[in-house]
């Protein structure tokens, strides 16, 4: 048995304009992109509706608080991102208080 490698996804890689198209879209075009992106990352999920439903709700507020950190200079100056390998936010750091361990990539 083989098992199939995602390429993971840092989403602070992500380029601004796929940002914007994603965020513009239509519900139901973002609930089918942000599901592929489920699909590869959290498959044990399709199974679970609750568990679709949060993780649909993770990967929308995600994206938009990138948009938002990427385009306020307050927030980069005083903020730190945390990123996942599946395209979401784990934490948001303030400057003034994290260490070195806290910005590891999960």
């Amino acid at each position: 048995m083989y098992m199939t490698v995602v390429k993971p996804l840092i989403l602070s890689e992500v380029d601004e304009e796929k940002i914007d198209v994603v965020l513009s879209l239509p519900d139901p075009a973002k609930i089918k992109i942000f599901g592929e992106m489920i699909a590869n990352y959290y498959p044990q999920a399709m199974e679970d509706e609750k568990r679709f439903a949060e993780l649909q709700r993770a990967y929308r507020d995600c994206w938009m608080m990138e948009k938002l950190y990427r385009n306020n200079i307050f927030l980069k100056e005083s903020f730190t991102m945390v990123y996942t390998q599946t395209g979401l936010i784990r934490n948001i750091w303030m400057d003034m208080y994290y260490t070195d361990d806290d910005l590891i990539i999960h």
